[in-house]
């Protein structure tokens, strides 16, 4: 039997704007766990962190960004197009990703 009132419109997984930001959101969490693992493999066996100092920095910059994240909730009513917020973070992710590409295999644990 079929329900009158279903408990999701599933047509509208149809539409191009929900596509579109389930691939975001898709591209979004690859991205972030990739980072997350690459970037504590990078410090680690390419730089020779301690994997004390590897665990702190990740975690200190996780601990930003969810700070980050109640500052988006707070004042996300104020801005009209999301976009405009989501869209600088892909591209300081992509430029981090970039620089630590250019790091030297032997820098220092202060520069």
């Amino acid at each position: 039997m079929v329900s009158p009132a279903p408990l999701g419109r599933l047509h509208a997984l149809r539409e191009c704007s929900f596509q579109v930001g389930l691939l975001l959101y898709m591209f979004y969490y690859f991205e972030s766990t990739g980072f997350s693992y690459l970037i504590s493999r990078f410090l680690e066996q390419g730089l020779d962190y301690p994997v004390e100092n590897t665990g702190r920095l990740v975690g200190i910059t996780s601990l930003i960004s969810g700070s980050a994240l109640f500052l988006y909730f707070r004042y996300t009513k104020y801005v009209k197009r999301k976009k405009w917020i989501i869209v600088p973070g892909f591209t300081i992710a992509a430029l981090v990703g970039w620089l630590m590409t250019r790091m030297s295999p032997g820098v220092a644990q202060a520069t």
